[in-house]
């Protein structure tokens, strides 16, 4: 299962969507989806500004995608400026640390076997001592979120140089061509970039199914998981794979363990 969490400071609201690995991954496509889902769904005030604040991993959130995307907010006039900010090493903690310290509580003296119980482990982390609301939960079960942001940015903006040695990224309205970026020890100090492309080939924004579990887990969820499961969960969690693909991936492995030797 997979928690992303995206926290508003001005109202200290915490909303988190939750999604399994056989509906999607964890790159940054997903984590573009989700801002701007987030973005378009939950807005909370009128502001022609927008920072977000993030951790420096670059497969999720230092990347690119994620830069195009601040690009993209201003060229589509949702925001005047839009800001990516890293947090320096020794200074990695933030409110959204808070939320996901809410559900771990929860996580840590219950039995969690499927999406469904990790749901409830969420919406009981949500009150608190005096009724206030902390979290939000968005449920991701189908590919009615995700969306291959990186593909659609290909024709409008070329890859950003250099993207880990820079703290802070920024885009302006009143020059849509570059992104602003500035190194942790020259503050104030704002490198350019023109990345925008003059000629639009206009890609088709690609829905990312629903991609369902891999073959090998199946099987093993049935063979290694089922015995050791609740019995009410054992059906809806580790049904008995058909026997062609106990068969077929018997095979794949077999075939896997000769290429090894």
């Amino acid at each position: 299962m997979y928690q992303f969490g995206i926290v508003d400071e001005e109202l200290d609201k915490h909303t988190h969507f939750i999604y399994s690995e056989a509906a999607s991954g964890k790159g940054s496509d997903e984590v573009a989806s989700m801002v701007l889902n987030y973005l378009e769904k939950f807005p909370s005030r009128k502001s022609s500004e927008l920072i977000l604040w993030a951790d420096n991993c670059g497969g999720q959130n230092k990347n690119s995608t994620l830069i195009h995307t601040c690009m993209y907010l201003v060229e589509s006039k949702s925001f005047e400026s839009v800001q990516l900010k890293f947090q320096i090493k020794g200074h990695t903690r933030n409110s959204v640390d808070r939320g996901f310290g809410y559900t771990k509580r929860e996580y840590n003296r219950s039995e969690v076997y499927s999406i469904e119980c990790l749901q409830d482990i969420l919406k009981r982390s949500c009150t608190g001592p005096h009724g206030s609301q902390k979290i939000f939960l968005v449920v991701i079960n189908g590919p009615d979120v995700f969306r291959r942001y990186s593909k659609f940015y290909i024709s409008m903006y070329q890859k950003i140089k250099d993207v880990q040695k820079y703290q802070i990224f920024k885009a302006e309205s009143f020059d849509k061509t570059k992104i602003f970026c500035m190194h942790p020890s020259k503050p104030d100090n704002w490198d350019n970039q023109t990345i925008k492309l003059s000629i639009f080939l206009k890609n088709e924004l690609d829905i990312i199914p629903f991609k369902g579990w891999n073959k090998e887990k199946i099987v093993d969820f049935y063979r290694k998981v089922r015995p050791d499961i609740p019995e009410n969960f054992k059906n809806s969690l580790c049904p008995k794979p058909e026997d062609e693909l106990e068969e077929e991936v018997k095979k794949l492995k077999s075939q896997r363990q000769k290429d090894k030797h």
